[in-house]
């Protein structure tokens, strides 16, 4: 090695090298940019709804009866009819009750379709933004 070889092996080794450190912060700030109008808007649709209803149906059979008792007969119930006696007090050579009429009422269901055309609303929400440039 020459000796110009050896001075700048020398020189490199001796070299100063100036670094930079940079420090930085961050700082936020909150910037109106511009602003949002929400309103509602009411639409109105009209659908055809189709259920089924179930629908009580009574019907009243008033049945003649001639027939003397003791005392008043208490109603009852005969499958799905329900038996109510009409009395009445009738002078005897001895005081009886006579069942003259029965009334039966018989319940029944039946179904049936129920077609309507209904009006339905739905609200719906509309956002506008007003963004302002010169902020």
């Amino acid at each position: 090695m020459s000796t110009d070889e050896q001075d700048t092996a020398q020189r490199s080794f001796e070299e100063t090298v100036p670094l930079v450190v940079e420090d930085f912060t961050v700082v936020k700030e909150q910037v109106t940019t511009g602003t949002v109008r929400v309103r509602t808007v009411v639409h109105e649709d009209q659908q055809e709804i189709d259920e089924p209803l179930r629908v009580k149906e009574v019907e009243v059979v008033r049945v003649p009866v001639d027939r003397l008792v003791d005392g008043p007969v208490a109603d009852r119930q005969d499958g799905d009819t329900l038996i109510i006696s009409v009395h009445r007090e009738i002078a005897v050579v001895q005081r009886k009750f006579q069942v003259f009429e029965e009334v039966h009422i018989k319940t029944q269901w039946r179904e049936e379709r129920h077609r309507e055309v209904v009006r339905t609303q739905r609200t719906e929400a509309v956002i506008e933004r007003d963004d302002h440039k010169d902020l």
